[in-house]
């Protein structure tokens, strides 16, 4: 569902996805928790990938680290480097304040992000703080964060509620009066 809480970054995200930006690079999704990051940045991964026979990476901050960290043990960072910087065309990462604190993850973040960008790629981030409200970030991490288009979702109005209630309650065959739509999109 589509309102003001989230038509820019929608719109300027799926540009990106779609190539009708070309000087659009790098997208920072910036919002509270269950304001629709995730939901975003998946439906723009799977339209970049059905569109266009290039890879596409979708992983969070967590899963990112973690594999990281597993290949730095096993003496495989080669393997993991090809993983992420190979051919990709778009890269999306949720949650990057996970990497908060964890500066040799940041570094290899950041040459990641060089690279898909040095290679005509495409950044979409996200997470809960702007860049500057993650002090545990390395200066140079949180410029390259802030470097692109910055968007924020906000909570949606009372006609966005409603619309995702009523298209909720229909997906699962129900149909809701009037009555109760306006009683759960006010007690929101």
């Amino acid at each position: 569902m589509v309102g003001p809480c989230n038509a820019l970054a929608r719109e300027a995200s799926f540009a990106m996805a779609r190539g009708d930006q070309q000087a659009l690079r790098q997208i920072y999704l910036r919002a509270d928790p269950g304001m629709g990051k995730t939901h975003l940045a998946r439906a723009v991964a799977r339209e970049a990938a059905g569109l266009q026979s290039s890879e596409v990476k979708y992983v969070s901050a967590e899963n990112f680290t973690n594999q990281f960290l597993s290949a730095l043990r096993g003496n495989r960072t080669g393997d993991f480097k090809r993983r992420y910087r190979g051919q990709c065309q778009l890269f999306v990462m949720e949650d990057v304040q996970f990497l908060e604190s964890k500066s040799a993850t940041q570094l290899e973040f950041f040459h990641t992000i060089q690279h898909i960008l040095d290679q005509g790629g495409k950044i979409m981030l996200t997470g809960d703080r702007m860049p500057q409200q993650m002090p545990e970030l390395g200066a140079r991490v949180r410029s390259q964060l802030a470097s692109g288009f910055i968007a924020e979702l906000d909570p949606p109005d009372a006609a966005v509620r409603r619309a995702i209630l009523r298209s909720k309650a229909a997906n699962g065959g129900v149909r809701l009066p009037s009555d109760c739509l306006d009683l759960l999109t006010e007690r929101v």
